[in-house]
């Protein structure tokens, strides 16, 4: 399914690149939400482009590790556990992209299964830590109010990562790049 790469000083400095691209992408968000969450210009491409790269263990513990450092920067929590499913699980997550090297479409479905992943982790985490602040009535109504929370800012970054990722020059400048460097 996919061919591990070997752990060498090249991976860890591609894969730091690439966490510290997201971080500051994450740092001037166009948009940013009330409770947490924010639209970037494309901070989890970066650490989904890891994975894709380096493979899903690489790309998650780059996720894992974005996490924690958008965790210290921003750090918006009700319990110790949601920083386990808002941060390390929900980023760790984007680097499943890993699992679509060398296929077609691969870059683009791989950025796809780990934003929809984190989505999932995320309005998870918000049915359970903010049940006690949100009164719907039924667990049904949280699922649906977390999940309309969290799609709008996630499903917009998807959507114009998708749109940038989808155009031949950017295509074509990850490849001279994946074909120069990465190997």
């Amino acid at each position: 399914m996919y061919k591990k790469i070997p752990l060498t000083v090249r991976t860890l400095c591609f894969s730091a690149a690439c966490i510290a691209v997201a971080v500051l992408l994450s740092l001037i968000p166009p948009y940013r939400m009330a409770n947490g969450g924010s639209v970037t210009f494309g901070s989890m491409f970066f650490i989904s482009l890891a994975g894709f790269w380096y493979g899903p263990y690489m790309g998650i513990t780059a996720g894992i590790t974005f996490g924690l450092i958008d965790f210290i920067i921003k750090p918006e929590f009700l319990h110790p556990i949601q920083v386990l499913f808002d941060y390390l699980l929900a980023y760790g997550a984007l680097g499943l992209s890993g699992f679509f090297r060398g296929r077609r479409f691969g870059m683009c479905a791989g950025y796809i299964t780990g934003a929809s992943v984190r989505f999932l982790l995320v309005t998870l985490s918000g049915c359970v830590f903010w049940s006690s602040y949100l009164s719907y009535g039924s667990t049904f109504g949280l699922i649906v109010a977390s999940g309309a929370y969290n799609i709008t800012y996630i499903l917009p970054e998807m959507i114009l990562t998708v749109l940038v990722i989808s155009v031949p020059g950017f295509r074509s400048a990850l490849a001279y790049i994946e074909r120069s460097y990465i190997g």
